[in-house]
């Protein structure tokens, strides 16, 4: 066992806290975890930048809420136990491909107001066939975001929101037009929901997809 502060936990996810911390210059604020995932991240404590919850000297969940680092490091995928991530108003736009490991993540959000942050751009790597317990996600904000092709193998997923962003399913576009783009309203994702079969709430709203700006 490793100790992040005072709190006991594996090597591996002590590990991580700390990274995280060598980027923020201060200590992730924990709270142990009482078993409702809804409840742990609707708390008034929620006005920390960086948060964990854990429980049996495992983190279960991570809140990032106006926090000024823009990448969160490779270390992230050593959290085996995380059920929960939310980043709320952001600078983070790399996710690294490591959060493949996550195969307990349940939740998965992105909240950003544009009276706060900028527009950031978010590259999801192709990790989403590998969060086979992933249950919902949810981007809603100022973002423009790519979603890999294996976002339409979650066959866990009971709840799927987009709202207020853009989105791109070619990465090249996705690269190239990113900080020029034009972009066409639609009220439907062209994937495929067929391998989707726990779908139960869906919100698609406000968004627009990338097209070639010639």
């Amino acid at each position: 066992m490793k100790e992040y502060y005072s709190i006991s936990l594996e090597d591996e996810e002590a590990q991580a806290l700390l990274d995280i911390t060598l980027l923020t210059d201060e200590p992730i604020k924990s709270f142990h975890f009482n078993g409702n995932i809804d409840g742990a991240i609707e708390v008034d404590e929620l006005d920390y930048r960086e948060m964990f919850w854990y429980d049996n000297h495992h983190v279960i969940g991570l809140y990032f809420s106006d926090s000024k680092i823009s990448i969160l490091p490779e270390s992230l995928g050593n959290l085996s136990f995380l059920r929960f991530l939310v980043i709320n108003s952001s600078s983070i736009q790399y996710i690294p491909f490591t959060i493949k490991n996550l195969k307990n993540l349940e939740l998965f959000h992105f909240y950003c107001d544009p009276e706060i942050n900028p527009e950031v751009s978010i590259d999801f790597p192709d990790i989403f066939k590998y969060l086979t317990s992933l249950k919902s996600f949810e981007v809603s904000g100022y973002y423009l975001i790519y979603i890999p092709p294996s976002f339409s193998e979650l066959e866990s997923l009971e709840e799927l929101i987009l709202e207020h962003c853009l989105i791109s399913f070619d990465h090249s576009n996705f690269i190239r037009f990113k900080d020029n783009f034009l972009s066409t309203p639609v009220l439907e994702l062209p994937i495929d929901y067929g391998k989707m079969k726990s779908l139960k709430k869906k919100i698609i709203k406000n968004i627009g997809l990338l097209d070639i700006q010639t």
